[in-house]
């Protein structure tokens, strides 16, 4: 099953080390990092989120 996995580089609760390994579980895993943004992506940079959903959706 595709996934896709929004990250906010400056989530205080889950740190980048969170994904490490995470491939190893995922088969078909993207991985979308936002710089500057915290635990909230949509809430915080809802257009690149947005943006990163329509890019990857049509491939899913």
């Amino acid at each position: 099953m595709p996934t896709l996995i929004v990250w906010g580089e400056e989530d205080k609760a889950l740190g980048l080390e969170t994904l490490d390994g995470t491939e190893r579980f995922v088969a078909d895993l993207t991985i979308r990092r936002l710089p500057g943004v915290s635990h909230w992506v949509q809430q915080e940079a809802p257009e690149k989120v947005n943006a990163i959903l329509a890019e990857w959706l049509p491939d899913a």
